[in-house]
């Protein structure tokens, strides 16, 4: 970020549009349309205070006001949110892409030790410290990109013991790196260790739980159900433990294989059920009439050569679609949201306003957040991406949203709690 003193403003003035988005939200963030984005066309202003937004309305006065910050010229929408990552960890895997590329898969890679086994190892190794830095420095290169919120799960252990430590160490980043604002997930099913049956490892992850509930070290707890990983049956022992202490649930659903998750998890009321590669369509009717999210991840698909999940389906029968990076160091080694929204036009063959309902209100909805971020409106905390846009603006202005995806761009300015945190 830039080493400079960014002032407070009580008031962004001038700007040449702005996308609300509060069409999403009364529409509970199903089948996004143009008209659903807000967009107000400017001169605009958002006034804020204490970290929330005041009033969105038309400019009355041209003139830029003491401690206001002049946007004009720049068009605003709500601050992304990151909803599925795994951003805590150490090591690199790279030669494991090529390993990819040159024709072996995840399933076999994991079973020679490698996959999720070689980042448990490194991480186990890695000092609190190194640990810290190492994910600062990447939540600096998220705010970057215009994410203000990012949920960051554990999974990277192989006892109770290290799950503990990275929720704390968690904890601690929180202290230390206010922005972006980080939701910790406890994901105890992520890779069962070496000579541990699953029913012992089940007992271990799950005795912890009243620790962690009683500390409130995470929000949400999660598994991965899949062939050479855990059961649906082992996932559904410890969602319901997890529930018991009022701790939400998330799920890595039917990413390698159908294995009738999705709906199993949905039904059982998962906050999100995340991946979704090879879901059986006969769950997305399911998966519609419930209030659970499907989180869909497409650069795993690039990285992995997976089929990229259905969105279009899942969009046009109603299903509420977030879209997330899944930045981590196997699967999708790269921050930021550019690259999954470029590919959810691209290969998903979502709209525009699908994919800024998918990373702003629907990715706040992935997290239980919605009463506090994902649109632009009154009461709503201050989270504003600014942006540059050449594109000639219709009366929806949907032409600078096809322009900032289509082209990854970044955002010029990025003002978290209404207080200006970066810019280019």
């Amino acid at each position: 970020m830039q080493g400079m003193a960014f002032q407070t403003p009580k008031k962004i003035c001038g700007l040449a549009g702005l996308f609300t988005g509060i069409g999403f939200a009364a529409k509970g963030g199903r089948k996004p349309q143009k008209s659903d984005c807000g967009f107000i066309p400017g001169p605009v202003d958002i006034t804020c205070d204490e970290g929330k937004i005041v009033s969105v309305e038309k400019q009355k006065v041209a003139a830029v006001q003491k401690g206001s910050f002049d946007a004009t010229g720049l068009y605003a929408t709500y601050g992304f949110i990151d909803s599925h990552t795994h951003t805590l960890f150490s090591g690199s895997r790279g030669d494991e892409h090529f390993a990819r590329w040159a024709g072996d898969d995840y399933q076999r890679i994991a079973a020679k030790g490698r996959g999720i086994y070689c980042s448990v190892e490194s991480t186990q190794q890695a000092i609190n410290e190194r640990l810290i830095d190492k994910c600062k420095s990447s939540l600096n290169g998220m705010l970057r990109k215009g994410v203000t919120v990012v949920e960051i799960k554990t999974g990277y252990s192989g006892s109770a013991t290290e799950e503990l430590r990275l929720l704390e160490l968690l904890e601690l980043i929180k202290t230390q790196n206010k922005i972006p604002g980080v939701v910790s997930t406890y994901l105890a099913l992520h890779a069962l260790p070496e000579k541990k049956s699953e029913q012992i490892y089940l007992k271990e992850m799950t005795d912890v739980l009243d620790i962690i509930a009683k500390r409130k070290l995470a929000t949400f707890v999660d598994a991965f159900p899949e062939k050479g990983f855990f059961s649906n049956t082992t996932a559904e022992l410890f969602y319901k433990s997890a529930q018991k202490r009022g701790l939400s649930f998330k799920v890595h659903c039917d990413q390698l294989s159908d294995n009738g998750s999705a709906s199993q998890f949905a039904q059982m009321g998962a906050t999100s059920i995340d991946h979704l590669e090879n879901m059986n369509p006969a769950a997305i009717k399911i998966l519609a009439a419930t209030d659970t999210v499907a989180t869909v991840l497409p650069t795993v698909s690039l990285y992995l050569n997976l089929q990229y999940a259905n969105a279009r389906s899942l969009i046009d029968a109603g299903c509420i679609v977030a879209i997330a990076s899944d930045f981590n160091p196997g699967s999708s080694p790269q921050i930021g949201l550019q690259l999954p929204t470029l590919l959810a036009a691209s290969q998903m063959k979502m709209s525009s306003a699908e994919i800024l309902c998918g990373v702003t209100y629907n990715a706040a909805k992935a997290l239980n957040l919605t009463n506090q971020y994902g649109v632009v409106s009154k009461g709503m905390f201050a989270n504003i991406l600014l942006w540059e846009s050449e594109a000639k603006p219709g009366g929806n202005g949907i032409s600078i949203l096809e322009d900032i995806f289509s082209s990854s761009k970044d955002p010029s300015i990025v003002l978290s709690r209404g207080r200006t945190v970066y810019s280019i």
